[in-house]
């Protein structure tokens, strides 16, 4: 009995300097994270709206606009570029002349066809001779050396009935019937076709 007490006594005097050097012993630090902050849960953002169907379309006729302007002014270059010819010039002036055609009328239908025949051949042929009346002036173009080749010469006797009743109007008061009328406006723009298409490249004419 003695000797467990002594050996429990030994034992206590072992570990108490063990416990006691345990006790006074620092523990390290534990980190702490840093705490979580929390936010306000925010508004429902908006998505931005449709663009709206007539801006597409009122952009789409802008671009259209522009495209036909633009076109538009291409082809008015080309035609500054590329005046009308002297046939195109005379056949736009005879329409104007339908708006005469009446008996009334037959001296104002009469000096604006001859003025149209004048400026045409004064432009086609290159022939000016402003000092000579319209009548002098057609009359000389058959005489000329330098003219047998032209086609002119086929629309001699044409020419000479034109002016013939031409003169009837302006000088005698002759009075024009429609048919006449219809008849001499027909055949001078007959001449006028005819004589234009012989100036073409491909019919064997000169190139303005």
């Amino acid at each position: 009995m003695t000797a467990f007490f002594l050996s429990f006594f030994l034992l206590f005097l072992l570990l108490a300097p063990m416990c006691s050097a345990s006790a006074t012993t620092p523990h390290p630090p534990v980190a702490v994270p840093h705490p979580v902050k929390l936010h306000d849960i925010k508004d429902v953002i908006a998505l931005p709206a449709p663009v709206p169907w007539w801006y597409w379309l009122g952009g789409a006729l802008v671009v259209l606009f522009g495209v036909v302007l633009t076109l538009w002014l291409l082809k008015r270059q080309k035609k500054e570029k590329n005046p009308p010819s002297a046939g195109e010039q005379a056949l736009a002036a005879l329409s104007s002349t339908r708006a005469l055609m009446s008996p009334d009328q037959s001296r104002a239908f009469a000096v604006q066809v001859a003025e149209i025949l004048r400026t045409y051949i004064e432009q086609r042929f290159h022939v000016f001779r402003p000092n000579l009346t319209t009548r002098e002036f057609l009359q000389s173009l058959t005489r000329q050396a330098d003219m047998k080749d032209s086609p002119l010469l086929a629309y001699d006797s044409l020419l000479k009935n034109w002016l013939n009743h031409c003169d009837m109007v302006k000088f005698a008061r002759y009075r024009l019937t429609e048919d006449e009328m219809k008849q001499m406006l027909a055949q001078v723009r007959q001449f006028i076709e005819t004589t234009t298409k012989a100036d073409t490249p491909e019919n064997g004419g000169r190139k303005k």
